[in-house]
């Protein structure tokens, strides 16, 4: 008896011990990938990943894929109100059409961008026209800059596409 409850003992220690050195690290199959660092910045590509996605909620931001970064930081989204063009954007969520709307009947530019920065769609808003199509757009969070047709920003807002 006291040989089996010894060796049950140095069993269980031996099963933990191989349970606890056991690491995951990521691994990518892909066809093709590379990383470069230096003192200011790093670089990190592949090249035929099987599955990317991105999902969002109001509350949460999932993403699926290696390349995806660990934390998805806006550390700015200018938001100036101008009491000549204070500007509305609804519905939002929006599912197609986002119409703009501001309180001077001048023309003003809309453009949307993605939260990586990029352009994803740009027209110029009038009072016959105000409608913006978001409906080729994936669903995610975009942010709508409004402009003078001088330039000038007059806001910024969120819009939250939905299917």
């Amino acid at each position: 008896m006291p040989i089996k409850r010894r060796l049950c003992a140095a069993l269980f220690v031996m099963v933990t011990q191989a349970c606890i050195s056991q690491t995951t690290t990521p691994e990518i199959l892909t066809t093709s990938g590379g990383y470069q660092s230096n003192a200011s910045a790093s670089l990190s590509w592949t090249l035929g990943e099987p599955i990317i996605e991105t999902g969002n909620s109001p509350s949460n931001f999932l993403t699926q894929g290696f390349q995806q970064p660990a934390d998805i930081i806006i550390t700015t989204v200018d938001n100036t109100q101008n009491p000549k063009g204070n500007v509305t954007a609804y519905p939002n969520p929006a599912s197609s059409l986002i119409y703009v709307s501001g309180t001077s009947n001048q023309p003003m530019l809309a453009e949307v961008y993605d939260l990586t920065g990029q352009m994803v769609c740009k027209k110029t808003i009038s009072t016959e026209d105000n409608s913006l199509n978001v409906g080729n757009l994936s669903n995610s969070i975009y942010l709508l800059k409004v402009f003078t047709t001088e330039g000038k920003l007059l806001q910024t807002l969120k819009i939250d596409k939905i299917k």
